[in-house]
């Protein structure tokens, strides 16, 4: 084994010029060689030195972000305060016309460093009006989209207590009769609004279509009826069981119920899968195992501190790219076919499972070697924790990443950060739009 291995030679390979030109550059200090630009008092070592001095982190930065497409646009659509970015450009605007008047006033005045009454009055309404305005559109937006979530669909809505009635077949296919004929006989039901509100809590559900939410609704009824739920160190409630359904039934929201015909049980553990430690969470095509610790994470956006970031820990919620219950659901999906987890959820008879396979490898090495071209750069050492280009990436690096993992990390970008995959991964989000039969970059 060499005392270097590839790694360090490349980063040697960037780093060395500049410990040189930094050597050469204490030299010149030293014996007070400093020659001067012609005409001026500028030392040309000092400006030869801060010119090379970001040369290396430059190219060391380019390299290890090399194959990634960085996507600096956002989706267009209809103004809406409770957006991030729309909530940002109004303080924005806000901030940039008070900033104005104070300018011109204060141009304008006719004594320096004074105000007169009526400008002060005019700046302060200004200020605090328009603060007041932003605030009030907020509150309007939020509720009128809350509103239109509750009251969206025109079924009977079913006000019992959620009702569990197992399916006992044993039988795969006959399973899969049972839980078409559950939907069809509940084609004109939706939750009320209590339930609902319970699930205006994920955001996917939230930004759903008005015309989606009564399917998705009709398949969490016959989900949680369907299919038995335990807890390991906690007590399973219907609101438990409502969010995990509503996640597991957006999968299937195209397509027909049966595709969950090979699924037995979902366990929910308080903390952590004690006989697989470190695990969020598995998946079979029989049987789910989520931490209920990490699902909370998916209802409750949290944005971690500067210091939190800087050890490592990540954002969670709507839109950061990771969905644990999509995660896993979409394992038993993927291996409802031939039992097998390999990112091809579609059987070997069928006309795309050669295109499945095809960009399964081809996104699988690309991926591969973007990762590790970013691991190997010099520049992870100072920007590991933060990793930019890494993060805006609608695709993320999965932990012990396998080809087994592409679709389902796929899955979840494609309904959590779908407008980012489409621009990044035209192949991906089209083969996905194709199974799933949704279009979710349409969504935001």
């Amino acid at each position: 084994m060499s005392f270097l291995n590839n790694k360090w030679k490349k980063r040697l390979f960037y780093w060395l010029p500049w410990l040189l030109g930094s050597l050469l550059f204490n030299l010149c200090l030293a014996y007070e060689f400093m020659p001067l630009i012609p005409g001026t008092e500028i030392p040309i070592p000092v400006v030869l030195f801060l010119l090379c001095f970001p040369l290396p982190f430059y190219l060391d930065y380019r390299r290890a972000t090399k194959g990634l497409k960085k996507d600096n646009s956002f989706p267009r659509a209809k103004f809406d305060l409770s957006k991030k970015r729309h909530f940002t450009l109004a303080i924005i605007a806000w901030v940039l016309i008070n900033l104005g008047i104070l300018v011109y006033c204060g141009i304008t005045s006719p004594k320096p460093e004074y105000l007169e009454p009526k400008i002060l009055i005019l700046v302060c309404t200004t200020f605090f009006g328009g603060f007041l305005l932003i605030l009030v559109l907020l509150e309007l937006t939020r509720r009128k989209k809350v509103k239109r979530a509750l009251g969206a669909g025109s079924g009977r809505p079913w006000i019992s207590k959620l009702r569990t009635s197992l399916i006992t077949e044993e039988g795969n296919e006959e399973r899969g009769r049972i839980l078409n004929d559950r939907l069809s006989q509940k084609a004109d039901w939706q939750l009320n609004r209590s339930p609902r509100e319970e699930l205006l809590k994920l955001g996917l559900y939230l930004n759903l279509p008005n015309d989606l939410r009564q399917p998705l609704d009709q398949r969490i009824l016959v989900f949680v009826e369907s299919f038995e739920f335990t807890g390991v160190d906690l007590e399973v409630t219907d609101e438990m069981k409502m969010l995990v359904a509503a996640q597991a039934c957006l999968l299937i929201l195209k397509r027909q119920m049966s595709d969950y015909r090979h699924l037995r049980k979902i366990t929910l553990y308080k903390n952590r899968i004690k006989d697989r430690p470190g695990f969020r969470g598995t998946a079979s095509r029989n049987e789910v195992h989520l931490v209920w610790k990490y699902v909370q994470e998916e209802v409750k956006i949290n944005r971690p501190t500067r210091l939190e970031r800087r050890r490592g820990v990540r954002p969670t919620g709507l839109e950061d790219g990771r969905n644990l219950t999509l995660h896993e659901f979409a394992h038993v999906l993927d291996s409802a076919e031939d039992g097998t987890a390999q990112s091809i959820p579609v059987s070997e008879d069928s006309k795309d499972y050669e295109q499945w396979k095809a960009m399964r490898d081809e996104v699988y090495d690309r991926l591969e070697k973007v990762y590790e071209n970013y691991s190997d750069a010099a520049s992870g050492l100072w920007i590991n924790h933060f990793r930019p280009e890494i993060r805006s990436y609608a695709l993320h690096e999965y932990e012990g990443w396998r080809r087994a993992e592409m679709l389902t990390c796929a899955t979840e970008a494609f309904f959590e950060r779908g407008h980012y995959l489409r621009r990044q991964w035209p192949e991906v989000y089209a083969l996905l739009k194709k199974f799933y039969r949704l279009d979710p970059a349409c969504w935001h």
